[in-house]
């Protein structure tokens, strides 16, 4: 970003084009932020202030390098971070934005002028057109709630470029349906614990590995389905406890399977539910009564998208939960081999009468599929042809850091750190994207460094299963020696100087926030309601969690 202009009062008009019949110009203040610029845009084709958009100022759809995203979404970016004149804008710079609102409504923009004079509110110069017609809202369904990260619907196919949007959870089928509230009839959880699991043959092939999970008095009910030897890998770790909870989630392939209360079922789902409850008398009255399912999957964000093969999974794996609770109606469940300390556990297999019982060891040894991207041949005879010298630190870390990749993937970043021989060595990469397609560009990039550096480390050190395979295609490639470390002192360092950083950087922004809502809880009703609307909009998203304090919730809660 240039900060150039960021000093002196000026202003942009702005032209805002939906399509050759309709487009808006707008005039606004260099110093307002790109969140007032949404507004106005929203504002000037008539749609609600409050819907969630995503701005690309590299003027590229969906690229992962200049977007900003409302702050409904809970993703940044943020457009509300960062004021106009910090783009360094200037006449005939174009951009995109994309507003989510019933439809995707993509809005070409351009800067037509840059002005040295001040904008003191957003104001409308032009108008052509008439504002596009939104779909209605049925007029009994709230807004989805806007404290959740912003979700994708899949994307419909265009001409060239994927047309991403705020997706539609897929409605849970009948069979589920039927399935899920057997479960929650059962209460498989009061007969075998979390630990005491069961796995079931899928009609894929695959093995599911099952659990039965209630905390508190059933207020959190859970049935999980790892799948195949990446679901048992993630058992045990869990088993184990040998890593964090983080490293866990993102390298597992497992459904989830939750009943919740009614608040917390996604709003377009509440109808599908009620629905199937009433149609086979099923009481929704109490606690944990909605079933929602969630889907965990490497390196991605948990989600509720999936896709009819897991729905198929899921059901058979709850008909075998049905089928466990019905034998431990009659028998003991040593008997069936349910027994924490048994390196074997209960298999059922699905037969034409029933099930065949037997058993599956859940102490197979496996291993996570971590990607082993190549370099090309080209690149490898160039790194060969180098001197080779010293020691470099290297290691891939997925960061608890998230971006959206069309049409409906949000992703954990990955991020390369290396410490090297020379300062060229020394890097910090990144690449956007879902890290088993970007692991190649990743490793490219890594590559063309230590190309321009002019020198090839003798050894590369590393640490962990992930970041070993990431260089063992290359250190083979070029004859480069590997060696898997306990721990790196250097890109310790390093890593704990970028993460220091990044907190700094979260507790300024949590500080500002405390700040503001010391001087809101001191203004009146009045001065409330005249806050300006990217203010109230936070302040209502805020409203979702527990951050408030209890009298400030209460008046915000009546006044917004």
């Amino acid at each position: 970003m240039n900060t150039e202009n960021s000093k002196k009062s000026i202003s942009y008009v702005i032209r805002a084009l939906l399509d050759a019949e309709c487009c808006r110009h707008l005039r606004i203040s260099g110093d307002a932020s790109l969140h007032a610029l949404a507004v106005a845009i929203c504002g000037a084709f008539d749609c609600p202030s409050d819907c969630c958009y995503v701005f690309f100022m590299d003027n590229v759809w969906w690229s992962a390098q200049e977007n900003y995203f409302s702050p409904l979404t809970g993703m940044d970016p943020y457009a509300d971070s960062v004021r106009l004149s910090a783009f360094g804008l200037k006449a005939g710079q174009p951009f995109k934005l994309i507003l989510e609102y019933a439809e995707n409504l993509r809005v070409q923009c351009e800067v037509l002028q840059v002005l040295e004079e001040e904008t003191k509110e957003p104001e409308i110069v032009l108008r052509e057109g008439e504002s596009p017609e939104l779909s209605a809202d049925d007029g009994d369904e709230d807004e989805y709630d806007q404290a959740e990260i912003l979700s994708f619907r899949q994307a419909q196919p265009s001409d060239s470029v994927p047309e991403p949007g705020p997706f539609l959870v897929p409605e849970i089928p009948d069979a589920l349906f039927e399935a899920a509230f057997q479960f929650r009839s059962d209460r498989l959880w009061a007969d075998v614990s979390g630990t005491e699991m069961f796995a079931v043959q899928l009609s894929d092939g695959e093995i599911g590995y099952c659990s039965a999970v209630s905390y508190d008095s059933e207020e959190f009910i859970r049935f999980m389905l790892f799948i195949g030897d990446t679901g048992l890998w993630a058992i045990q770790q869990i088993l184990e406890d040998e890593k964090e909870p983080f490293a866990v989630q993102i390298a597992q392939n497992c459904l989830h399977l939750n009943f919740c209360s009614g608040r917390e079922m996604p709003e377009e789902q509440i109808p599908a539910v009620k629905a199937y409850a009433k149609a086979h008398g099923i009481s929704l009255r109490g606690k944990s009564r909605y079933p929602v399912v969630t889907k965990y999957q490497s390196y991605l964000v948990p989600s509720m998208l999936r896709d009819s093969a897991d729905d198929r999974c899921l059901t058979e794996a709850l008909r075998a939960a049905h089928a466990v609770w019905e034998k431990l109606q009659t028998v003991s469940k040593a008997s069936l081999g349910f027994d924490q300390t048994d390196a074997e556990i209960p298999l059922l297999i699905p037969e034409a009468d029933g099930y065949r019982w037997s058993k599956v060891s859940r102490e197979k040894k496996v291993s996570f599929p971590y990607v082993r991207p190549l370099i090309p041949e080209e690149t490898a005879a160039a790194l060969r042809a180098l001197p080779q010298k010293g020691v470099l630190e290297g290691a891939v870390m997925i960061m608890n850091e998230t971006a959206l990749i069309p049409p409906s993937m949000i992703v954990y970043k990955p991020l390369l750190f290396a410490v090297g021989n020379t300062e060229k060595q020394t890097m910090r990469l990144k690449i956007v994207g879902y890290y088993p397609e970007i692991a190649a560009q990743l490793l490219a990039e890594f590559a063309a460094r230590l190309l321009a550096s002019g020198e090839c480390p003798a050894e590369i050190h590393t640490v962990g299963e992930r970041s070993a395979a990431f260089f063992s295609n290359l250190c083979a490639q070029c004859g480069i020696r590997l060696t898997v470390a306990d721990s790196l002192p250097k890109l310790d360092d390093m890593v704990g100087a970028f993460t220091d950083q990044e907190t700094r950087m979260i507790r300024s922004h949590e500080a500002n926030i405390l700040r503001m809502l010391n001087t809101v809880s001191d203004m009146s009703d009045e001065q409330i309601r005249m806050l300006p609307e990217e203010i109230q909009n936070f302040l209502r998203m805020m409203l979702g969690g527990n951050d408030l304090p209890e009298d400030l919730q209460k008046r915000l809660e009546k006044l917004l």
